[in-house]
């Protein structure tokens, strides 16, 4: 099954996809990015992996806290992050 996905996403591979989500801005609403899923083989999870790929020039100086995954098991329930 080929399932379309969102603006601003691509296929990376059997199982992954990418998306871009674009600058985080202070004190304002989020872009937001929802992907439906339906998974072959019905795994009983899946890995949610969120990174920092470009800074826009603003300084980190911790960069252990550049990417976070999250599980998210097969309930059946929305997830946000």
């Amino acid at each position: 099954m080929n399932q379309e996905l969102p603006y601003g996403c691509l296929r990376a591979g059997k199982a992954t996809v990418l998306c871009e989500t674009g600058g985080l801005r202070s004190g304002g609403g989020a872009l937001q990015t929802a992907l439906d899923l339906t998974l072959a083989d019905g795994p009983d999870e899946v890995v949610v992996r969120l990174d920092t790929v470009w800074n826009g020039g603003a300084r980190d100086t911790d960069r252990k806290n550049d990417a976070h995954e999250v599980l998210a098991p097969a309930t059946g329930d929305a997830y946000a992050f």
